[in-house]
């Protein structure tokens, strides 16, 4: 653990305090302006498309299909294959919070502090800034076991949806020969 503590004049810390609260203050306006204008755009998107009915309808294939375009059509709209991938992205994710355990985390924080009484304190105001830097060095094995873990995890979803297209392919084939 890492502290330290910074006592600066009344120039210091004005200026800190003013250039966070203005750069704090600016983002947020145009955040706010950015999600009002998407929200806008949605709803006038969400408008078009209720009174245009074209909108609804289903794709349509028309012509002679082949089985290698019934099975394409198969393994995009299939519902077990979405939600196989999803998973299989949720794994990777998992890889990602385990490698997340091995690295530093860092921790900033601040105040300051004015006093206008004219008693017996002399400093007007106080600053107090903290960095706190966290590595760890060894957690009895968590690391490796996490990652161990992770990546087995990732495989065996990596081998549900290979099975889950399997058996897509597998069905529509055999509709296919049957039709």
């Amino acid at each position: 653990m890492i502290f330290r503590r910074f006592s600066g004049t009344r120039t210091f810390g004005s200026l800190l305090v003013i250039s966070l609260l203005l750069a704090g203050c600016a983002s947020q306006d145009q955040i706010a302006q950015e999600v009002q204008s998407n929200r806008q755009q949605s709803l006038a998107t969400l408008r078009q498309g209720a009174a245009d009915d074209t909108a609804c309808q289903l794709e349509t294939v028309s012509g002679d299909v082949g089985i290698e375009d019934c099975l394409e059509l198969a393994l995009i709209h299939n519902k077990d294959v979405q939600t196989a991938k999803l998973k299989l992205l949720e794994a990777k994710g998992q890889m990602t919070e385990a490698v997340a355990t091995a690295l530093p985390q860092v921790g900033f924080t601040g105040s300051a502090l004015r006093n206008d009484n004219s008693g017996f304190i002399n400093q007007k105001e106080t600053y107090d800034l903290q960095l706190l830097a966290r590595q760890p060095l060894y957690l009895g094995g968590l690391i490796r076991t996490a990652l161990d873990a992770a990546a087995v995890y990732t495989y065996q979803k990596q081998q549900e949806l290979r099975m889950t297209i399997q058996n897509v392919n597998l069905e529509v084939r055999q509709k296919y020969i049957q039709a």
